[in-house]
């Protein structure tokens, strides 16, 4: 049986080039905690307002549609939770309902299909909000008509929102803890 082990050499190297890194990463947050701190408030003001008018990455036309192809396709339906979950999506409402379907589609048949019925039925055993409850939220994410073939390509751009959202986050800490080490 093979082992994974890695060489002496090898752990040197990966803890050099770590080590490179991490210093590289170190020197650039510094520099930019420096520049930061050599801003006049000016520029600050016109930085803050440009971030507070921006939107987190998603797609809702994208999220609607994944929602409509697993309403219309037991395949499609099926790809798409290969792909995605509930929490990628930016819509709370369309995350709910993408859950209902995943949790509907878990109690039927392999032959049976999940549609407007046991979605508002699974929704409201979760206690969903009635207006995700509703018929017509239902009816009108399913009326938007998308082409079920392209549920793998809706279902990767919501994804790829949701790991943008992720990213922007990961960097949003980052850049507290170093203004917060630079406090120290």
């Amino acid at each position: 049986m093979a082992t994974n082990k890695m060489t002496e050499k090898e752990i040197m190297q990966y803890t050099c080039d770590s080590d490179k890194i991490l210093d590289s990463i170190q020197k650039y947050s510094k520099d930019l905690i420096s520049k930061c701190k050599d801003d006049n408030e000016e520029e600050e003001d016109v930085n803050e307002e440009k971030v507070l008018k921006r939107s987190a990455p998603q797609n809702m036309a994208a999220e609607k549609s994944v929602i409509a192809c697993m309403l219309m396709d037991r395949e499609a339906m099926e790809a798409a939770l290969e792909v995605i979950n509930p929490e990628d999506f930016y819509s709370r409402q369309y995350g709910m309902v993408f859950a209902a379907i995943k949790k509907a589609a878990a109690s039927l048949g392999p032959e049976q299909v999940v549609d407007l019925v046991t979605v508002q039925e699974q929704l409201t055993k979760e206690g969903a909000p009635i207006e995700v409850q509703s018929v017509d939220f239902i009816r009108n994410i399913y009326d938007s008509e998308p082409t079920s073939v392209n549920v793998r390509q809706y279902a990767e751009i919501v994804r790829n929102k949701a790991i943008q959202r992720r990213l922007i986050a990961a960097c949003g800490e980052i850049t507290q803890q170093c203004y917060d080490d630079t406090d120290e």
